[in-house]
Parts: C-alpha cells; structure tokens; sequence
C-alpha cells in the first residue's frame, strides 16, 4: 500500500522491521516550570483526559490505559471505531477525553517500529493513517507558543517535544510539561531588579477593584527568558516615586513603581486566599485593553 511504501522511504526505516510489541510504556513528559528552551520545539496542548496507547492488529484494537486497564468507561466504544477509522495496523499514542480519542503519536505501523525516528517523521505518519472526525482527532502540534497561545489552546497548560527527538519510553527531558491551569490580564504597577542591573527579574502586578488599584503578586518568571529585557525601556520611562497600588505591597528587593499603563498577560496556578498568584508567569503584553478595564473576573 502507498502509506507501506511512505514508511520504507523514511530515513532508516528499512532497518526498523518486527513485530509489533504487546505492551509499550508511554513517553512521559518532565514537569517544569516557565523557561525558554533553547533549540527548536514544538507546542502542543495539555490534554486533561486519560493517556491511552491503541493497537490495532487485524481489524480489531483495544486502548490501553497506563496502568493497564480501560482508559476510562468510552474507551470500548472508541476501540470498536478505530478499525475503521485506522489505514492498517499501527499503535498510536493520545488522550482518550470524553468520547474522543486524541492522537499525536504514531509508534508503529504496518510491520515498522517507528520510535527511533524523529518525530517530524512520526507525525507525517500520523496525518496518513488516521481519518480524522469527532472522535479521532489528531493534537495540534505548532512551532511557536506564541501561536498556540494566541490561538486559545494553552489554557490549561502545554507539552514542548524537542524537534528531532525520538520517542522513548518513561520520563523524558526531550518532551517537557508546563502548567498554565488559568491566565488573566494584570496591570503592572511596579517592577524589582538585582543591583545596578538594569532589567527587570519581576513584575508587580494587579487588579481594579472599586476604582483602586489592588496589587496581586509578582511575575517573577517568563515563557521566555528575553520577555523581562524587551519590557526594560518601556517600564524605565514609566517610572514615578510612589507606589500606584492602593493596596499594601510587600516589601523586599529592589522596588521601583512605574505609572499603571501596561497590561501584562499572566497564566498562574491558582490564587491564594488572600487573591495572590501562584507559580505566575508572563505571557505577553497585551495592547488591546486599556488598565481601567483590567479588573479581577
């Protein structure tokens, strides 16, 4: 078949042969925090649902869970589909969410082990094997973070998978994991820096609540490590003496308070009781609202 053939074309495939394996262990992505990566990545987002490997063999599948069962009470319905759904025998790797099954990976199709390639190979597989409709549906996978944010598919996190890379079983620094549970707009009102360094190591932001400006938490980090320095002639001709929050702000650093004119957006974990930010990091600066209209949802 024309897929067989794209497979053997592949860079090295013609010595990947064998059979399929019974069981494969997941790749798992390493959890960490906001930072630039350097090096090519691509963006994907983070799916909440249940990991599941499908195999499908001879006209029949099943979905495997990672800890060996069901993923979830959908998944025979879902494997009863995919013979139909898949262009020969394969073993793919997604999400089972709700009644779909969400697929970024291939590992294995029509008699080739495909993890040692990389994974610009696999996902061209991919895009071959399965015909996609509501309930198969392939994962976006975009170089840049700033499209996928500003396409809206980084709310509740995102997965970076090293270009190249291939696919290995268990935890891997080659694909990372970085929350981003909630974002909101914040107005920056302030910002601290080291010592006779001129850029800013974080952002002082808020809110409006009752025409005050209400200070919620620092921004101490950023998707990427060169977000801060841009921001460095901006804040430096908006600095003024006082403070603008008409809330108390903690003390410590070096402090300085700018007019509240940006508006930063800031993806953050959750709040704490008394509404400050948690694990807070800098998305962009957002041109299209103006500070007055920044006020907590």
């Amino acid at each position: 078949m024309a897929l067989n053939r794209r497979v053997r074309q592949l860079p090295g495939a013609l010595a990947l042969w064998g059979a399929a394996p019974d069981r494969i262990e997941p790749m798992r992505a390493a959890a960490v925090e906001p930072r630039a990566l350097r090096g090519d990545w691509y963006w994907e987002p983070l799916l909440r649902g249940r990991r599941a490997i499908a195999h499908v063999f001879r006209g029949r599948a099943r979905l495997v869970g990672t800890e060996g069962a069901p993923p979830g009470p959908h998944a025979p319905e879902l494997a009863g589909h995919l013979p139909h759904a898949v262009r020969g025998d394969a073993i793919l790797d997604g999400v089972v969410v709700g009644r779909s099954f969400q697929v970024f990976d291939c590992l294995h199709f029509e008699g080739a082990c495909l993890t040692s390639l990389p994974i610009e190979d696999r996902r061209a597989v991919l895009r071959d094997v399965v015909s996609w409709d509501s309930r198969f549906r392939a994962v976006p996978s975009i170089g840049s973070l700033d499209q996928l944010i500003r396409a809206g598919l980084a709310a509740t996190g995102v997965v970076a998978k090293r270009a190249g890379s291939a696919y290995h079983s268990g935890l891997s620094q080659d694909w990372l994991q970085i929350d981003c549970a909630q974002r909101d707009d914040f107005v920056i009102g302030g910002f601290a820096d080291a010592d006779g360094d001129r850029r800013p190591e974080a952002l002082l932001v808020g809110q409006y609540e009752n025409g005050r400006l209400r200070y919620v938490g620092t921004v101490a980090r950023a998707y990427d490590d060169d977000a801060f320095a841009r921001l460095a002639p901006t804040l430096r001709r908006l600095r003024r003496r006082t403070s603008p929050f008409g809330s108390l702000v903690p003390a410590g650093g070096r402090t300085h308070w700018v007019s509240p004119a940006l508006v930063a957006r800031v993806g953050f974990a959750d709040r704490s009781e008394r509404g400050l930010l948690r694990r807070a990091r800098f998305i962009e600066v957002c041109n299209d609202k103006a500070p007055d209209e920044v006020r907590r949802r």
